[in-house]
């Protein structure tokens, strides 16, 4: 039996912990100490899985595919979000069987596909940077019809590319030129949408945007018809966007970020004219006078002339947040841009992007991962198309239509990016003229079902540490391999499960000793390297990055601290939210219009950009390795040992005091 005097300090400090948080004294009489209130601790209540959900009204109610691990836990009637389905009623938190690595092992040992397909694209953006926001929008418009299919690609008379919000998209000849690379490397295996998937991200990746991990498996769709594609208007308010996004399943915060990727390409005048035109019933009086005067000039060169939809002249393709600066300015060019700023529900995610390009970088690729997999094809449900830009034979040399007239009436290959009427996907690029491929000769064979693992998000992690690999921030359940960073396609070594069970450790693991130390000889933490019954020990990411991870939190912890007191009341409710639900998971991190973050014990619980940059940090140190669950414990851990040393001086500062007046 555990010697009392050793059990019974650290119930009394979390009982004196809750009593402090749940007490009346704090809300009733703001009872505060080195400025941190904690009447903001009142609202503690530990919940379980079965609690009733409310309403979210959190900042932060944007569903980002994340799934809950595959735990033996009690039956919960939550459901973590992941892409949505409408065609077969797909639940949010159903597996689609894309996985990161799909491709490891399904070519020969030489051929590392997204390696293949990273190559092309940097030697592509160096040559052409504005494949970026070509391909961005080329992205928006598959995905948002029919779903991520690359049925975009397909050639014909009244096909999704023929579409009057299409006319102007281009980047045909680089994906099937990517696409021809892969046959002769790994014939019949790879999809064109993945091609399309894997080459977006390495675009935003060059354009300084955040390299989020891309899973892949997604196979092509056969069916692409004019009529289907339904894209949303560049005039819409910014409250008719959110109505359209959440009607796929995306959240006014997603569709903020996603509209971020405005930060790049250009549009036309005739898209804005009447916010410029005084007699107009669109004109808009709030926007910068300089802007209009520079664009009325600019337009009197035709309705045709393409401007930037970005006007900070420092930024040139590339992927930040001086998109939302210049909307706070009143310099957004298209109404639904510039309208972000002034709704209500959205202006307070322009603010918080405007002011934080991590948090942006973030948001996007969260965002960016869901759209990705949003209404996928996989290999139980259709195949790899053979070519990219059709279906079956052709009758001529080119397997891509001939350009079509531009948005302004010109009949040759437009030079612009500008969106079609009824489009405000991200930033329109021009149509590119095509050239001459040959299809290969062989039928794509159907690559094997595998397990659908849960999708990619930038979620916390949520699988049980390992013994040797460290978690990732990528959800993994237990059973599956755990992804290495983007960076590498070496397929990563199984995830393995905890000394004793394959269940997560407990919040208070018991001791597995079979003699229990004595009274007179109190128990002594676990030195560094020793894992204890759980799985967790001090030091775990010691020998698993180039550079000291906790000293990184620690010290982005004292500043934060410095700045902001209260961030110490705003962890220690996050870590209890957290850890009575599931365990210490950080599944409080997760984003969905059903999580833990929306139940209504939750709603003030805050910190949660804090997190973020923390883990953005971490990433950059010592990518896909450190987990948010982690990063929660060092962190509330340090700001409690801040609080004790500013105690224990001002403490001793009032004993000194008292000497020297007695």
């Amino acid at each position: 039996m555990r010697s009392p005097a050793v059990t019974s300090r650290p119930v009394m400090a979390l009982t004196l912990c809750l009593f402090l948080i749940s007490s009346q004294i704090g809300e009733s009489y703001r009872f505060s100490f080195l400025g941190i209130r904690l009447g903001e601790l009142s609202m503690f209540k530990p919940t379980g899985s079965s609690d009733a959900l409310a309403p979210s009204s959190s900042p932060s109610p944007a569903p980002a595919p994340a799934p809950a691990p595959a735990r033996a836990r009690a039956p919960s009637k939550k459901k973590a979000p992941g892409p949505r389905n409408s065609d077969f009623d797909t639940s949010p938190g159903e597996a689609v069987g894309l996985e990161v690595g799909f491709y490891d092992g399904k070519c020969s040992s030489s051929v590392d596909v997204e390696a293949i397909i990273a190559e092309q694209t940097q030697e592509e953006f160096k040559n052409d940077p504005t494949i970026l926001p070509a391909l961005l929008r080329m992205q928006f418009h598959d995905c948002f019809v029919h779903g991520c299919d690359a049925s975009i690609l397909i050639d014909g008379q009244s096909t999704e590319k023929t579409a009057g919000p299409n006319g102007s998209v281009r980047g045909y000849e680089f994906i099937e030129a990517v696409k021809a690379t892969l046959e002769e490397q790994c014939p019949g295996v790879v999809s064109c949408a993945d091609i399309i998937a894997v080459a977006t991200k390495e675009l935003i990746r060059l354009g300084q945007g955040l390299d989020y991990p891309v899973q892949t498996g997604r196979r092509d769709g056969l069916v692409s018809r004019a009529q289907d594609v339904n894209l949303p208007s560049p005039d819409m308010t910014a409250s008719e966007a959110a109505a359209f996004f959440d009607a796929r399943g995306f959240s006014a915060e997603e569709m903020v970020a996603l509209l971020g990727c405005h930060t790049v390409g250009i549009t036309h005048c005739n898209f804005f004219q009447e916010r410029i035109n005084p007699g107009s019933g669109k004109f808009d009086r709030n926007m910068d006078p300089r802007l209009r005067s520079q664009l009325i000039a600019l337009c009197q060169n035709g309705p045709g002339t393409p401007t930037r939809l970005n006007q900070d002249p420092t930024n040139e393709n590339t992927v930040d947040n001086t998109f939302y600066g210049q909307l706070l300015a009143n310099r957004g060019i298209l109404p639904v841009d510039q309208d972000l700023s002034r709704d209500s529900e959205t202006r307070r995610f322009v603010l918080g992007m405007a002011g934080n390009n991590t948090l942006f970088n973030i948001k996007l690729a969260n965002a960016m991962i869901k759209l990705q997999a949003f209404e996928v094809l996989t290999a139980a449900s259709s195949t790899a198309r053979m070519h990219g830009l059709a279906v079956g034979p052709r009758s001529g040399p080119s397997l891509a239509p001939s350009p079509l007239p531009s948005d302004d009436g010109d009949s040759g290959p437009p030079s612009d990016m500008g969106p079609s009427p009824s489009d405000m996907a991200p930033p329109p690029t021009p149509l590119g003229p095509t050239s001459p491929v040959t299809p290969p000769a062989p039928a794509p064979p159907t690559p094997s079902p595998l397990p659908p693992p849960p999708p990619a998000s930038l979620a916390p992690s949520t699988a049980p540490f390992p013994s040797s690999p460290g978690p990732s921030q990528h959800p993994t359940p237990p059973s599956t391999s755990l992804p290495l960073p983007p960076q590498s396609a070496t397929p990563p070594p199984p995830l393995a499960p905890p000394p004793q069970s394959p269940s997560p450790p407990p919040a208070s693991p018991p001791t597995t000793s079979p003699t229990p130390p004595s009274p007179a000889q109190p128990s002594t933490p676990p030195s560094v390297g020793s894992p204890t019954p759980s799985g967790l020990q001090v030091g775990f990411y010691k020998a698993r990055c180039p550079t000291d991870v906790e000293a990184l939190i620690v010290t982005l912890v004292a500043k934060e601290f410095s700045n902001d007191s209260t961030i110490l009341p705003a962890l220690l409710r996050m870590q209890f939210h957290d850890c009575f639900v599931h365990g210490c998971d950080a599944s409080i991190l997760i984003d969905g219009p059903e999580t833990e973050k929306t139940a209504g014990p939750n709603l003030s619980v805050r910190g949660y950009e804090f997190i973020d940059a923390l883990k953005a940090a971490v990433e950059e140190q010592c990518p896909g390795m450190v987990s948010c669950a982690d990063i929660i414990a060092i962190a509330t851990k340090e700001v409690l040992k801040l609080v004790s040393i500013l105690l224990a001086s001002k403490a001793l500062a009032m004993h000194l005091r008292c000497l020297c007046l007695s």
